[in-house]
């Protein structure tokens, strides 16, 4: 591959969109989770979950197709398969049976969202040794939201410090 950005180091080009892909896989199973809450909530407060999951899981979505074109920009390939991001995903499917009951399923939300923000915090350092600037502001302004988010799903959560510390709660895959 031909690197188009002359003032960014091919290698680190290459460590970057590794970070990317992995960010992404982790996202689209993510993604995925979300959709299985949405759609199999079962609680009284159904309307109003199933209303903050459709948010959130459209803003993933428009993360996703940020950072693959980024990718792109970058001069790489954004991968699409779905067995790649199982493969690849720092974050794990869920259960059909979590996706059914409140508080486990906010408890999976507001583990993913850590993760999401443990990698995409890490991915960020990384670009900082770059002159990757361009990365570096998308990144930000994705972290600043996704903080956001879990701020608002972990005060679901009232009485549970936190559910990350939870045997089962969080990605095995750190």
């Amino acid at each position: 591959m031909a690197n188009h950005l002359n003032y960014l180091k091919t290698d680190d080009l290459d460590k970057i969109n590794l970070k990317l892909q992995e960010l992404l896989a982790g996202l689209h199973v993510f993604y995925a989770n979300l959709r299985g809450i949405h759609w199999n909530i079962k609680d009284v407060n159904f309307f109003v979950i199933h209303k903050k999951t459709e948010k959130l899981y459209d803003y993933v979505a428009e993360v996703i197709d940020i950072l693959a074109e980024r990718a792109r920009a970058l001069g790489y390939d954004s991968e699409f398969r779905c067995s790649e991001f199982i493969k690849k995903s720092f974050i794990n499917e869920i259960s059909l049976d979590i996706t059914s009951s409140l508080e486990p399923s906010i408890s999976s939300i507001v583990c993913n969202l850590n993760d999401i923000l443990k990698n995409m915090s890490k991915t960020r350092c990384f670009v900082d040794g770059t002159s990757d600037y361009g990365t570096a502001n998308i990144l930000d302004d994705i972290i600043v939201s996704f903080e956001k988010y879990l701020w608002m799903y972990r005060s679901l959560l009232s009485d549970c410090e936190c559910p990350c510390h939870k045997k089962g709660c969080c990605s095995e895959k750190h």
